[in-house]
């Protein structure tokens, strides 16, 4: 496991380059290779667990101990700086520089697989608390809710639990990937979401601000855009105007923002899904640092937004549209 502490880093980096530069200077009268064979595994050390930059000093001390090593006796009347010793230290330094380069690669790959382990656990910890929102605010629906029809409130909750299904395996497909793109994600769940309610008449338009989310509130993000799409089209848009999604940002915040046409005034049913979606999707913009907002529930043009403001680490970066 790499160092955290840059202080560290350095104190292992410059251990690494004197312990062996110690043993060349007490041993030059021995076998010269013997004592620079013990760079390779600092080099492999620094560069495991202190950085690739922790490596080049190391690899660069190396073949400086080399080149010093034959400029001294006995070595300057054998080899020195003649064809032999250039050979050598040329040789010694591509083998320092395969075991730096075979170093950093086996670094990378297991930093790599660290950041998916995470990736992993982050979105199972977000999608296991979100199942299990929906699941409890369906319950207390159902139980609080008099003089209604037990089988409307059983299909209300049926409907929300096919969709969180769905969510659920989208995302784990998806989302644990390396450098997941938001744009093919939003995209794609818009699509299955569209698709499940079978309207194939309806159009929507995406568009993404450059920006960048750190891998948890990027699967919030997600999630927030699931339940209000989810509404909208429990509310029975209209496919005479497009759906329009967009994440933009304003000044301080970050708006993830959700306009449609609405045919007539929102059913019983729109409503019921309309009170979890504010108890659930409002539960996730609130550790966002946000809120959602809604327009007059009447027939015309609606909307609703996610607004979360712009902390420490977002910022420009690669954006898109879908």
């Amino acid at each position: 496991m790499r160092l955290s502490d840059p202080r560290a880093q350095a104190v292992l980096a410059i251990a690494c380059a004197v312990i062996p530069l110690l043993f060349v200077l007490w041993l030059r009268a021995a076998i010269v290779g013997l004592p620079l064979v013990l760079f390779f595994a600092g080099i492999a050390i620094a560069t495991t667990f202190a950085g690739q930059i922790a490596g080049i000093f190391v690899l660069a001390v190396s073949v400086a101990a080399a080149v010093i090593a034959m400029r001294s006796p006995p070595l300057n009347f054998t080899l020195g700086l003649s064809l032999n010793g250039l050979v050598f230290i040329g040789g010694y330094a591509a083998s320092a520089l395969v075991v730096y380069l075979l170093a950093a690669r086996q670094a990378a790959l297991a930093s790599r697989e660290a950041r998916q382990t995470q990736q992993v656990l982050v979105l199972s910890d977000a999608l296991s608390r979100w199942l299990g929102r929906n699941a409890r605010v369906a319950a207390s629906l159902m139980r609080t809710m008099e003089d209604v029809d037990p089988g409307l409130l059983a299909d209300v909750a049926r409907e929300r639990m096919l969709m969180t299904a769905r969510v659920e395996r989208l995302m784990r497909g998806q989302m644990t990937l390396e450098g997941g793109d938001l744009s093919s994600v939003m995209t794609d769940l818009c699509e299955e979401i569209i698709r499940a309610e079978r309207r194939p008449d309806l159009h929507g338009e995406i568009a993404i601000a450059p920006m960048e989310l750190d891998h948890e509130d990027f699967v919030r993000l997600c999630l927030v855009l699931a339940d209000l799409l989810f509404l909208a089209l429990r509310e029975d848009p209209s496919s005479e105007e497009p759906l329009r999604i967009s994440l933009t940002l304003e000044g301080s915040e970050a708006v993830l923002g959700l306009t449609w046409l609405r045919a007539g005034a929102p059913s019983w049913t729109a409503d019921a899904h309309g009170v979890m979606t504010q108890r659930v999707a409002g539960r996730v913009a609130r550790s966002l640092g946000g809120g959602l907002h809604w327009s007059a529930r009447s027939p015309g043009r609606a909307s609703s937004a996610l607004r979360f403001p712009v902390h420490k680490g977002r910022g420009p970066a690669g954006g898109g549209a879908g």
